[in-house]
């Protein structure tokens, strides 16, 4: 179930994605929100590869053409790998999903929670907001 649920997301990311590239440039971009979760590893051996993959990710956010992004980065441990890439990055050393479940799957949920509070934060639509949510 779970890998089924993350195809679905996989392909609703590269066709928002997709889009995203295809839009033409304008001369007033707007800016987007994009809330990046990972699961730091605590395998020495893992963090390299996964940090890569991080950093190029969010390296292809910010060259996307229709938009300027600004991505918080959610993940149980500072990465300062990318601290250049991020306007923030916040900190679940032990995420939880729901009332007393808490494993390191449960990144995802806490990313949700952020975006959430980061889109009633902004106010109803139509209103002046620093970034409109747009999750990745």
């Amino acid at each position: 179930v779970l890998a089924a649920a993350w195809m679905r997301l996989r392909g609703h990311i590269s066709a928002s994605l997709a889009a995203a590239l295809a839009a033409p440039p304008q001369e007033r971009r707007p800016t987007v929100l994009a809330v990046v979760s990972m699961f730091v590893p605590t395998n020495r051996t893992e963090q390299p590869a996964r940090i890569g993959a991080l950093r190029r990710t969010l390296e292809a956010l910010h060259r996307l053409p229709a938009a300027s992004v600004e991505v918080v980065l959610v993940s149980n441990a500072a990465v300062p790998e990318v601290e250049h890439l991020v306007v923030e990055q916040v900190i679940r050393e032990d995420p939880q999903c729901k009332f007393g479940v808490r494993h390191g799957l449960c990144m995802t949920w806490e990313s949700n929670g952020i975006m959430r509070a980061r889109a009633l934060a902004a106010g109803p639509p139509g209103a002046a907001a620093p970034a409109s949510p747009f999750f990745c």
